[in-house]
């Protein structure tokens, strides 16, 4: 029996509507969540399974192991042998994919309308059941590993690696997701047993179905085949408290590859989506400076002084934690000159005033991309599972009205709390130094 709860629920679609605003949230009694993205004019159904689960839940031993484990899930189940998933998928004309971040998992597949029930036994069945079989363990070790080499031969995936270390150094959020060769090479069949007993039940889970389906029908089918699911009690592995370094003065890191060009990024940590209102201001400001060719430090670094290939600003939120940046491509001489114009644009944009038309082309833009990002029923689920895993659904039905609400004062105020000196973390990633090493 599924039990209703009362979480946004609104009246039906309209035409240029959010479309959060019609999703249904059920819970199964066993805790699994279940939310609903009904869409007749869609041509397709999307069935997602999200886990609270990534990388900062693991062991240090077995580092790696979230990533490894959304490898294996294709690597055959109790009803589905290795590859019959995809195959099955690729037949009935949809695709399925997976992914893995610091704080969860996620796997889905889409097919064309009236499949609901294949895409939910297949994933169903791999959740619940995977095989673990040691000789794929092995075979898809040298995957991941492979995987990890790319990332480490790549300027950018370096750098982001070692940034990522120094921004949430001492914290669960510091290791890579993809973990080391060593710590994926003690990962074996008990390992991932443990692992899915201590994550994979159905309180730790939701399941989002978006796109054209009967919704009575898709209810008594989920009835059925959860029947007898019943979550760990006490699961091996518990979630790792985050606690994070303090610093009291700023980091530089240079790592030194065989590159044509300087890629340097500089970033401040805040709290994340533990204070959304200076995470909504970070990510305004980020598009102010850095989010377009009318942005600052694109008109000022590209058009006006041709100083970089590329620049832009970001931010990265996760549940306690987050991290403010922006990032270039420049060649190697122009790197120090880029460095000093972006501190300076920063201390001009939060001292001086802005023409107001300036933030209101910034909100628009933004509304215009959040809405273009909710056009197809998997990218509807797709922000939905992300906002599920942090507790934020609601605030995809107040998007528009929270971003236009923002003035700028409250940008400036979560800026100057942000950008504080000490608090820098640099990185750049440039070609070998023709000094010699002491």
């Amino acid at each position: 029996m599924l039990t209703t709860q009362t979480a946004c629920r609104h009246t039906p679609k309209a035409q240029g509507s959010n479309p959060f605003a019609t999703v249904e949230k059920m819970t199964l009694p066993n805790g699994l969540e279940v939310l609903f993205y009904p869409n007749p004019a869609s041509p397709v159904v999307c069935v997602h399974f999200w886990c609270r689960t990534g990388s900062r839940n693991e062991p240090q031993e077995w580092a790696g192991i979230s990533h490894f484990f959304e490898h294996m899930f294709f690597k055959g189940s109790k009803n589905y042998g290795v590859g019959a998933m995809d195959r099955l998928i690729k037949s009935l004309g949809g695709y399925n994919n997976a992914f893995t971040s610091i704080e969860y998992t996620g796997y889905y597949v889409v097919l064309p309308a009236g499949n609901f029930t294949k895409a939910m036994d297949v994933l169903l069945d791999a959740i619940r059941f995977p095989a673990f079989d040691p000789k794929e363990i092995n075979l898809e070790r040298e995957v991941v590993r492979e995987e990890i080499n790319r990332k480490h031969d790549n300027p950018t995936g370096t750098q982001y690696e070692v940034f990522q270390n120094l921004i949430f150094q001492g914290s669960v959020y510091a290791p890579p997701v993809l973990g080391t060769a060593e710590s994926v090479g003690r990962i074996d069949h008990d390992a991932f047993v443990t692992y899915l007993k201590s994550f994979y039940h159905p309180k730790n889970l939701c399941m989002i179905i978006a796109g054209d389906f009967d919704r009575a029908e898709v209810l008594a089918y989920i009835r059925q085949a959860t029947d007898g699911w019943v979550g760990e009690a006490h699961p091996v592995l518990q979630e790792i408290p985050v606690k994070l370094l303090e610093r009291d003065r700023p980091v530089e890191k240079v790592i030194e590859k065989e590159t044509q060009q300087s890629y340097g990024v500089t970033g401040y940590r805040y709290p994340g989506y533990a204070q959304p209102a200076t995470h909504m201001a970070l990510d305004v400001a980020s598009s102010m400076l850095a989010g377009g060719r009318s942005s600052r430090l694109y008109r000022r670094l590209y058009v006006q002084d041709n100083l970089v290939q590329s620049v832009s600003a970001w931010v990265w939120p996760q549940a306690e934690a987050g991290a403010f940046g922006i990032n270039v491509v420049c060649p190697p001489a122009n790197l120090e000159r880029v460095r000093s114009i972006i501190n300076e644009e920063l201390q001009l944009f939060i001292r001086e005033p802005w023409d107001p038309e300036e933030l209101n082309k910034v909100k628009t833009k933004l509304i215009a991309d959040f809405e273009m990002g909710t056009e197809t029923a998997n990218d509807v689920a797709q922000a939905l599972g992300e906002a599920w895993v942090y507790g934020r659904v609601p605030t995809l039905v107040s998007y528009v009205t929270d971003v236009e609400a923002l003035n700028e004062v409250q940008i400036k105020a979560a800026l100057r709390e942000t950008l504080k000196p000490a608090g820098e973390v640099y990185v750049t990633v440039q070609p070998p130094s023709s000094e010699p090493k002491e």
